[in-house]
């Protein structure tokens, strides 16, 4: 039981954004972005939704942490923007995480 209050304290420790990702067309796009963004530091969770075109990330808050984040995803060639909302739209794009 301990751990789980850990795990509890962890979270209220750290703040979760919504990104709406742009161009991934594939599990493997969504995957590099999964790792590259997960090894940020202050990052301690993320998930990406390839259908839903969302990533979600768990960090230890601040406007700097996001811009890292939103930076990380654009320079994979997979651009972020913060989602104001719940509601994120799919986006179709070509596959980004393989070059031409």
């Amino acid at each position: 039981m301990e751990w789980i209050n850990r795990v509890r304290k962890i979270k209220s420790m750290t703040t979760r954004t919504r990104f709406r990702v742009e161009g991934m067309d594939c599990s493997s796009c969504a995957a590099k972005i999964e790792t590259a963004v997960g090894r940020l530091p202050g990052v301690s969770e993320v998930g990406v939704s390839l259908s839903a075109a969302v990533m979600t990330v768990r960090h230890d808050g601040g406007d700097g942490r996001i811009a890292a984040i939103a930076q990380k995803s654009a320079a994979l060639g997979f651009p972020a923007a913060v989602l104001a909302d719940d509601a994120a739209t799919p986006q179709t794009a070509a596959c980004a995480c393989s070059p031409s």
